[in-house]
């Protein structure tokens, strides 16, 4: 019996009517990406279809968790036109659907659906996929376990790669700005910041333009005994280096890399040294 897919087959079908309707209409058909037996599919469409629906309140409770963690994305998409509507159809798209289905991160697949194609036109700025951008990666650290934190000692032979709390991220240069002064004002509207997010009454300050292709380096970490995710701006060449880091190295292949960006290689390997102290790099067991 398939009882972690049926049960993640429940789970959707709470939250999406329209899946629900197929799912009782062709069972078979709306459900054959799933391993499910055909006694399992039946069990689905027992139950009166009302009975998923009980709970009238349940995405909305499931959005309203989903804002506290992207409350600028949340905001600027809530002063769009259906806003709101449009925030509920999450719940509809098929990132949702895999996401459920595959036990994968609600807030990855969130910030995908709210940096996606959705959310641009010709007369918005592109500052949402930034932004959205931004606020995974503060999502994704918030996630990484302390308990991850190694004690062992680094050799010739440990690999380095990113520490599971810091995100190497890539947005416009004017993200970082822009999303302090709109955090900044829903912090000081007053209530709580979820109540400022869907307050579409209070007026975001305006901002850049977002212009142009340029990009630039944004590292958002959660150390370990950090009060609260921080962001901060990198330079290009240790912004390559990090992004290079993403497939775990040997400390030896790291520091001809940095080598190569023009430091002698006592130098090199003192700056993989320090990346290492700053739990930037972490051994990767």
């Amino acid at each position: 019996m398939s009882a972690t897919a049926l049960q993640r087959v429940v789970v959707r079908m709470m939250y999406d009517l329209a899946f629900r309707q197929r799912v009782y209409a062709n069972p078979e058909r709306a459900l054959c990406e799933v391993p499910l037996t055909p006694q399992e599919r039946q069990w689905l469409v027992t139950p009166a279809p009302s009975a998923y629906g009980a709970d009238a309140y349940r995405s909305s409770r499931a959005l309203t968790g989903l804002l506290e963690e992207f409350p600028v994305a949340g905001a600027l998409v809530v002063r769009l036109p259906r806003g709101t509507h449009r925030l509920q159809q999450f719940f509809t798209t098929p990132a949702f659907h895999q996401c459920v289905q595959e036990r994968g991160s609600m807030a990855a697949a969130f910030g995908s659906y709210l940096g996606s194609a959705m959310f641009r036109s010709r007369k918005t700025s592109p500052e949402m996929t930034h932004i959205a951008t931004l606020e995974t990666g503060i999502a994704q650290v918030r996630r990484a376990s302390p308990a991850l934190l190694s004690t062992a000692s680094i050799t010739a032979e440990t690999t380095l790669g990113l520490a599971p709390w810091v995100a190497l991220l890539t947005v416009h240069p004017d993200t970082l700005e822009r999303y302090s002064a709109l955090l900044a004002s829903l912090q000081q509207c007053g209530g709580s910041l979820i109540e400022a997010v869907l307050d579409t009454q209070h007026r975001l300050p305006h901002g850049p333009a977002f212009r142009g292709k340029a990009t630039e380096f944004v590292l958002a970490s959660y150390l370990p005994g950090s009060d609260s995710p921080s962001l901060e701006r990198l330079n290009d060449d240790l912004g390559k280096l990090l992004a290079i880091a993403k497939t775990p190295r040997l400390p030896t292949d790291l520091s001809i890399l940095v080598e190569e960006m023009g430091c002698e290689p006592q130098e090199a390997q003192e700056v993989i040294a320090g990346l290492v102290d700053d739990r930037i790099l972490h051994p990767c067991l």
